[in-house]
């Protein structure tokens, strides 16, 4: 078998001809790749994908598309052939019954999903495949290879994914980005460009590069602050070291939008009119928050107005009342006291006399997603019960997402959603799990209780965005802010603070214009106003096979 070549690929960039994913431990969205074989074979025939690393995950029955061409590259609907992976993560190939391939036939192989195996470290990953009767091995013709790239270093002003203030001039040695050349561009004059998700560079200038590893005639960066620009005159080869400093004028101040920092740089060789995706949502800039305070805490927001506060951890603590349902919140710690998330959510009856309970599952960043069972719930536990809340007289677990609440148990319509992997937010994902959504609605007000990664940490550090993955509060439509009462409320400011509640804003200073104002009343990480977004966008931001009427 000859294979024609690997693609691994990702979703933002499927029609690019070279696609590479950087980071170990990172999911591809898909991995491709094609064969021929050089003698026919048929229903009793074995066929075997074997990779040097895996690149895929172990004892998988599903997330495998095949299709088999003729001689005349157009696809044979009458062959039919299935797949599984090993206890090693090869692939194995079955032809049904009574189906052959002939001599030349080609089938093209693409492996979706959950099946895909978190990347290798940066290596060489070669492939070749067995099948009965011919002797193709590792030292075979037919031996194809996938290089992984080790992941790119950037850092601003010498930390690698800090916290950076939002407007404030980043210092110290700018912002430096280090990788190294995937393969030899195809001609030797062209453009790299280094893209930010964010404008992160001055305006249209020419001046405040270091670079090294590149010949290169000058640069500028755009009118927009989104994009620099740099023309190289001289081929640049495979595994060169690529190093860019970039400082003074040429580096932006830091944006206003309070979200990660992402960069891709992708090499336009001037005889090509496609680009080459060399790096692709690289982190290192880091987060930008409004205000430059260490650590996170839950954030109330709304309006304009915006505060932090601290809570005693996993105490539960009264949040909001209205007069048909009370809210009660407890957080838990990061890696100091200055780091709280929600881990808990209770919502009752004004009696407390039923409840409804979200609870955040633990250690995310252990689980393996291929072995979750599709309609249970991914990131966290909701249970209903009778009675107090701390000693219930009886308790029922919702064991699936697609579970129906009766509207009579608290007096409010409650759905149970998944974001989806598709919608137009930063913050899809928990890791490979969906984001999830309680999403209630009632006489007084309509709000969703939500999960989220912990936004703050990113790149090497996305094991912590899962470890501190939490609850997020949005209160999308209110009918009457002022028979609100409890926490929330007087942190909004729609309520006159009362003492208690003073003693829990972690800075009153902290109370600041938002260069988002927030059109919801929030409570949670900074991430919640992604959340937000993805609410007002409607719902082709969740997945539909799962929204429940109730």
């Amino acid at each position: 078998c000859l294979l024609a070549g690997f693609q691994v690929e990702a979703v933002t960039f499927a029609n690019v001809r070279i696609i590479n994913e950087y980071v170990t431990g990172t999911n591809p969205t898909a991995i491709r790749f094609g064969c021929s074989f050089s003698s026919a074979l048929s229903a009793t025939d074995t066929v075997k994908l074997v990779t040097s690393t895996p690149l895929f995950q172990v004892s998988q029955t599903s997330g495998f598309v095949i299709d088999v061409l003729d001689n005349t590259w157009v696809k044979d609907t009458s062959k039919t052939v299935s797949a599984t992976t090993d206890a090693n993560g090869n692939v194995e190939l079955t032809l049904a019954a009574g189906v052959s391939l002939t001599s030349g036939q080609v089938w093209y192989f693409k492996v979706i999903g959950n099946a895909v195996a978190p990347l290798p470290a940066a290596a060489t990953v070669t492939a070749y495949v067995q099948a009965t009767g011919l002797t193709d091995s590792a030292a075979a013709p037919g031996v194809n290879a996938l290089d992984f790239i080790a992941a790119p270093t950037i850092t601003l002003a010498g930390s690698a994914n800090a916290n950076v203030g939002a407007g404030t001039t980043p210092g110290g040695a700018g912002l430096v980005i280090n990788f190294d050349m995937p393969y030899d561009t195809a001609d030797a004059t062209g453009k790299i460009k280094v893209t930010g998700s964010q404008a992160i560079f001055g305006l249209t200038q020419t001046s405040g590069l270091t670079q090294s590893g590149m010949t290169i005639s000058g640069y500028t960066s755009s009118s927009d602050g989104l994009e620099l620009e740099i023309d190289y005159t001289a081929t640049i080869s495979r595994g060169q070291a690529i190093a860019l400093v970039v400082s003074g004028a040429l580096l932006g101040d830091v944006p206003s939008v309070n979200l990660p920092v992402t960069i891709d740089i992708k090499d336009y060789p001037s005889g090509e009119a496609a680009n080459h995706v060399l790096i692709y949502q690289a982190t290192g800039y880091g987060t930008v928050i409004n205000g430059v305070a260490a650590g996170s805490d839950p954030v109330a927001r709304f309006g304009d107005r915006e505060l932090e506060f601290q809570l005693p951890p996993r105490v539960l603590t009264p949040l909001l009342q209205t007069p048909d349902i009370k809210v009660f919140g407890s957080v838990f710690e990061g890696g100091n006291a200055d780091e709280q998330w929600f881990d808990r959510i209770v919502l009752t009856t004004p009696q407390e006399d039923r409840f409804l309970q979200v609870k955040m599952k633990q250690n995310l960043q252990d689980v393996n997603r291929s072995k979750v069972a599709a309609k249970v719930f991914h990131t966290m536990d909701v249970t209903l019960g009778h009675g107090s809340v701390e000693a219930p007289s009886a308790l029922t677990v919702v064991p699936t997402i697609d579970s129906k609440v009766p509207v009579h148990f608290l007096g409010h319509e409650t759905v149970f959603r998944r974001v989806r992997r598709q919608a137009t937010v930063s913050f899809t994902n928990i890791g490979s799990l969906n984001r999830e959504c309680v999403d209630l609605a009632g006489s007084w007000m309509h709000f969703y209780v939500c999960s989220a990664p912990a936004a703050e940490y990113w790149g090497h550090q996305r094991d912590l965005s899962l470890k501190y993955a939490h609850l997020d509060l949005l209160f999308v439509e209110v009918i009457d802010f002022s028979k609100l009462t409890g926490l929330l409320p007087e942190l909004w400011g729609v309520q006159e603070m009362t003492e208690t509640t003073r003693s829990y804003v972690k800075n009153e200073t902290a109370i600041a214009k938002s260069p988002n104002a927030s059109k919801a009343a929030q409570a949670g990480g900074m991430g919640v106003e992604d959340l937000e977004k993805c609410i007002e966008q409607g719902s082709e931001n969740f997945a539909s096979d799962i929204t429940i009427t109730v």
